[in-house]
């Protein structure tokens, strides 16, 4: 066997073990949005909390790191802050795209008329639509304190990934 089939092999049977057993499975979906003013202006760390305290009802959980209000969580997903203030939704797994589109649609309605009462907007983009990295603050967490030390000793874009970039 040539060097190149063994390696291959050895591949296979890596990816075979991390693969689940057939049946009906479940899979997430996390999207992150920038809130930002209708001029473009990055929304401040108060003003989405406040978003979130008024989309937040009674019977869900508040999420509470490091002393500040950080989000909820609902039955079928969770709202949380990420390092510049990006704004992710966490759906609980579906076995169902179509289900699992609704919940994020009523989520993202509830989301844009919360946001439009206030002159703000969602963006679902990848970088920032309106500002360099180097100009997001980020919010009061001190793990996002220790990655942002640590980014700026070592690779050449972990700045930009922490506070400008969403994903989904």
């Amino acid at each position: 066997m040539s060097k190149l089939d063994e390696q291959k092999k050895v591949l296979v049977e890596y990816f075979r073990q991390g693969c689940k057993p057939e049946g009906r499975l479940t899979f997430g979906l996390e999207v992150e949005h920038f809130i930002t003013h209708a001029g473009g202006e990055p929304a401040t760390f108060a003003e989405v909390q406040s978003v979130m305290q008024q989309m937040q009802q009674s019977y869900d959980t508040p999420i509470v790191i490091d002393g500040a209000y950080m989000g909820y969580t609902t039955e079928m997903y969770g709202v949380s802050l990420e390092p510049a203030c990006q704004l992710e939704v966490s759906l609980v797994p579906q076995r169902n795209v179509i289900q699992m589109m609704d919940i994020y649609n009523q989520f993202y309605l509830q989301l844009s008329m919360t946001l439009a009462a206030r002159g703000l907007r969602a963006w679902t983009v990848s970088y920032h639509p309106t500002r360099r990295a180097e100009e997001l603050p980020l919010i009061p967490k001190q793990r996002y304190e220790a990655m942002d030390r640590y980014f700026k000793n070592t690779g050449s874009c972990g700045i930009q990934m922490m506070r400008a970039t969403a994903s989904t």
